[in-house]
């Protein structure tokens, strides 16, 4: 017989980093799955971060269908908030406490690996697949996200509770707030609550719904029989408009008053749809008209749809988050009353987790390389000297403006292509293009996204 290793040294796994209200997060990433989790947290459920980052310190929440940990460390790491997490499947519930002790949380984090549900018991969990981060799984019951019939590959068995049972019993206290991702299943953990949420002192319910099962439809009633609402407009910015999950999402149902949540919402125009609204932008660069003197350029009235817009100018980072621009990226001493705000990590993760997720979905969209050449491939047949060169990895300096236009000109002398949107009440965009820099530009991508104002 073989002798086993005495060291037992761990094989190493990636571990991706992120931050969050200024303190970093870490998280074991085995496959592509976790590492896209990792990198989306901000993009995916940006209505869910910014509910998180009302919370206040102390505060119990109750995170059910944790999967790996990410809203469960997102809460303990950012707010100091005491979390009792539930996950039944095997791998998740691994990567969960891994995640824990990553981020030194175990004092503010508990995991049960169990599923809650209206009854309690031991029962099966079916699961939609075998991969570690993987989502969609049944427990009860093999029913996929729909209520239909799920064909699942393996079934473990698993433990069933109801959140009242484990209330009642004291197991954990009666939680401040509660976030409930069962995929399909959380009218069933909702029956089996109900006398949790009875009590005042249950903040709010963060439930992902389908409108479309009347099961669903039951939870909405619920909840307002209890004495909960919510904001249409975050509903739909959670609801997804299209594909197989159209018009699933959260529904952040809450008790007033709550005024560090309600502002939130009460400022909000609409929901905040950063990736529909540049889609709309780069529709309307098709019909734009170039201009060829002084310099190739195209100005472009209401770029973005007037809600977005207004929601850019109610959304703008406070002014302790600018810092002067640096003479070498202006060309000269001129705009030399400009402050800058950077469409970057180091800078978004500065931002409080209520303006964040507006500010990473902003950058992710505008600073993709992508989207760069989306806008390049379009303007090639309508800017007769863009089409002379052969452009692959355009140097982009992208500034979003408010006051005097001219003080930012300079910002294209260190660019290719700059984009500019003006916050001056116009809703406009101006566009230069320097042919010579995209001549010399070819061979290297260097993004600098930017978020300008004035007198700051």
């Amino acid at each position: 017989m073989s002798q086993a290793p005495t060291d037992n040294k761990e094989v190493e796994i990636p571990i991706r980093t992120t931050a969050f209200e200024g303190k970093g997060l870490r998280y074991r990433t085995p496959n592509s799955l976790t590492e896209w989790r990792v990198d989306t947290l901000f993009l995916e459920e940006p209505d869910t971060v910014r509910w998180l980052s009302c919370m206040k310190e102390g505060e119990v929440l109750v995170d059910i269908g944790a999967n790996v940990g990410m809203y469960s460390t997102l809460a303990a790491v950012g707010r100091n908030v005491r979390v009792y997490a539930f996950e039944p499947e095997s791998q998740n519930y691994s990567l969960l406490n891994q995640n824990i002790v990553l981020n030194n949380v175990s004092e503010n984090v508990t995991a049960y690996c169990a599923a809650l549900s209206d009854t309690s018991g031991l029962s099966m969990l079916y699961l939609g697949h075998m991969d570690a981060g993987g989502a969609f799984h049944s427990s009860g019951e093999a029913l996929d996200f729909n209520l239909q019939p799920l064909n699942a590959p393996f079934a473990q068995g698993c433990v069933l509770m109801t959140l009242d049972q484990l209330v009642e019993q004291g197991t954990i206290p009666v939680p401040d707030h509660i976030k409930l991702d069962v995929d399909g299943f959380e009218y069933k953990v909702v029956n089996g609550m109900m006398n949790t949420i009875r009590n005042p002192a249950v903040k709010s319910v963060a439930i992902e719904l389908n409108p479309v099962l009347s099961e669903h439809q039951q939870v909405f009633k619920q909840m307002a029989e209890l004495g909960f609402t919510y904001f249409e407009n975050q509903r739909a910015e959670s609801c997804l408009e299209e594909g197989p999950f159209k018009d699933i999402g959260n529904v952040i149902f809450y008790r007033a008053p709550w005024p560090e949540y309600q502002e939130l919402y009460q400022r909000q125009i609409g929901p905040m749809r950063v990736e529909k609204s540049v889609r709309k932008m780069l529709a309307n660069f098709k019909q734009a008209l170039p201009q060829l003197k002084p310099v190739t350029n195209l100005v472009i009235d209401h770029i973005f749809p007037e809600e977005f817009y207004q929601n850019v100018i109610k959304n703008l980072p406070a002014g302790n988050l600018y810092t002067d621009v640096d003479p070498a990226l202006v060309g000269s001493t001129e705009g030399a009353d400009l402050k800058i705000f950077k469409l970057e990590s180091s800078y978004i993760n500065r931002l409080p987790g209520s303006e964040m997720p507006f500010w990473s979905q902003l950058a992710y969209q505008l600073g993709s390389t992508d989207m760069i050449m989306q806008i390049i491939d379009m303007l090639e047949g309508q800017l007769p000297q863009l089409s002379q060169v052969n452009v692959k990895q355009p140097k982009v300096a992208v500034a979003i403006v408010r006051g005097d236009e001219e003080s930012v000109r300079n910002l294209s002398k260190k660019s290719a292509v700059s984009l500019s949107f003006n916050l001056d009440g116009s809703n406009n965009f101006l566009m230069n293009v320097d042919n010579e820099r995209l001549e010399n530009s070819a061979d290297f991508l260097s993004q600098h996204i930017l978020l300008c104002t004035v007198g700051l």
